[in-house]
């Protein structure tokens, strides 16, 4: 089933299928409350299962330049930026801007290297990442609309299964063996992702 729902679209239609609702051929504005509730219920879904480190949601070695200002400026969609240990100067993300912890400012006077975490558009999610989030969106969804005790149960179940392959894929795509290594080989991200 994953591999039907690989757009923002098939997303919204499950959901409304959940509370027998009927398709929608668009995501523009349709002005049926529900179309636009099950949209803004996947983008709450999907930023929060994508504020967990993910390996397809992260790069590292991304080296960043000062702008003229000295300023270094984060992409809309960065959602978290770290460094290794012992890194100097020392950064956090602070809005859109970067700031440097060790002189305490904004301002920088040579390149950053980090690793990001971005908040990417459901389209460009991996397949088992669409699906969980359109199963966990659509759980939700229900919730508010019917709140269907017997649909709920069915969801959970369908939820949980497919929050399993992802992580089954977020291991895999992080090299991760579970026979020899204790932690991902390429990515120190996810090493409690089979713990949840």
């Amino acid at each position: 089933m994953a591999e039907a729902i690989l757009n923002e679209l098939g997303a919204v239609n499950q959901m409304l299928l959940t509370i027998g609702e009927q398709k929608v051929n668009s995501l523009e504005s349709t002005g049926v409350l529900e179309v636009e509730i099950t949209k803004t219920t996947l983008q709450e879904v999907s930023r929060t299962v994508q504020g967990e480190d993910w390996y397809f949601n992260i790069e590292h070695s991304i080296r960043l330049m000062p702008e003229n200002t000295g300023y270094i400026m984060l992409p809309h969609n960065c959602t978290k930026v770290w460094q290794p240990p012992r890194s100097t100067p020392m950064v956090v993300q602070r809005g859109r801007r970067l700031y440097n912890m060790t002189n305490h400012t904004y301002t920088f006077d040579r390149p950053v290297t980090v690793s990001m975490r971005y908040f990417l558009d459901f389209d460009d999610l991996i397949p088992s990442a669409a699906h969980y989030i359109a199963l966990r969106a659509s759980r939700r969804f229900q919730e508010r609309i019917t709140g269907s005790q017997v649909t709920e149960e069915f969801l959970i179940r369908e939820e949980v299964a497919a929050r399993a392959v992802l992580v089954a894929d977020d291991a895999s795509l992080a090299g991760f063996n579970i026979l020899t290594d204790n932690q991902p080989t390429r990515s120190t991200v996810g090493r409690d992702r089979w713990l949840r």
